[in-house]
């Protein structure tokens, strides 16, 4: 069968037109609230907002904004939180591979832990020590039945960033049952940092980098040991650790005064809707 050259075209131009982008949207803020202590993350439950500094964890009332304790117990460099059954649980390294992928540091060993917090008390305490699994432990959460921990490399090194799945065992035992490497197209966007705070949501994981003002939606693979990409989400916080918000059904994060240089805050804890409630707020109105 002959086809004509407009039949050609059409066919040509069918199978090499690649589909518009789809703009990425938009979470919007609901509260922010001034904190020196959110520096790598924040939290949150029905009447406080925690921020999560290298050290010591901040507890903030929501209505006043007043802070109300701080964290007592041994930390180094805390990195992101997780409420469960009233507990917060808070991804900690005694160093950062930020610094161990530097040659002169190449030999160093570095231990992460699962540090929990009981909110009442303010005390800090090892949960789960973790030992060196070849990366810095920067969030970990816990969703069907297991422990999700994303273990970050940087520099030249951050293509090995990776998620891993834990079971735990009726004895205590955690055992590893797969883990995953994250999206070129995410790794790229990082410059040398990393992967930083990590939810799921709506059987979603969203993750952050370290300075972006950006939530990356990935999915599990069918096959293979790398995560899907699906998209992106815009914030009003930018990067590092973040949690989910049982109060809003939105999300916590920071703002680092040193995030953005455009930005002339300190450092923010900011409550952020999904654009499914922001649009829904706006109805209601």
């Amino acid at each position: 069968m002959m086809m004509s050259t407009a039949g050609k075209c059409i066919a040509v131009s069918f199978l090499f037109t690649s589909p518009a982008p789809v703009a990425a949207q938009e979470w919007k803020t609901a509260k922010t609230l001034d904190a020196a202590e959110a520096h790598q993350a924040a939290a949150a439950d029905q009447d406080f907002l925690y921020a999560i500094t290298n050290k010591q964890v901040a507890k903030y009332d929501r209505d006043s904004n007043k802070l109300i304790d701080k964290s007592e117990g041994e930390a180094f460099h805390l990195n992101s939180g997780f409420f469960l059954k009233g507990r917060l649980y808070c991804a900690h390294s005694d160093t950062t591979f930020y610094f161990k992928d530097l040659p002169e540091a190449k030999n160093a060993s570095e231990q992460s832990q699962i540090k929990v917090l009981d909110v009442t008390t303010m005390k800090l305490k090892t949960f789960k020590q973790l030992g060196d699994r070849g990366g810095s432990l920067t969030w970990a959460v816990f969703h069907n039945d297991h422990w999700w921990c994303n273990f970050a490399r940087y520099r030249k090194r951050n293509k090995e960033t990776f998620l891993a799945k834990f079971s735990v065992n009726a004895d205590g035992q955690w055992r590893e049952r797969a883990r995953w490497i994250y999206p070129d197209h995410v790794l790229q966007q990082l410059g040398t940092n990393s992967i930083s705070g990590g939810v799921w949501r709506e059987n979603e994981l969203l993750v952050t980098g370290h300075d972006e003002a950006v939530l990356y939606r990935l999915q599990l693979p069918d096959a293979g040991n790398k995560l899907v990409y699906l998209g992106e989400y815009k914030v009003p916080f930018t990067g590092q650790g973040i949690a989910l918000d049982p109060k809003t059904g939105g999300m916590v994060g920071i703002i680092r005064a040193r995030g953005l240089s455009k930005l002339s805050v300190g450092n923010q804890m900011v409550v952020a809707l999904p654009p499914q409630l922001t649009e829904s707020k706006e109805q209601d109105r």
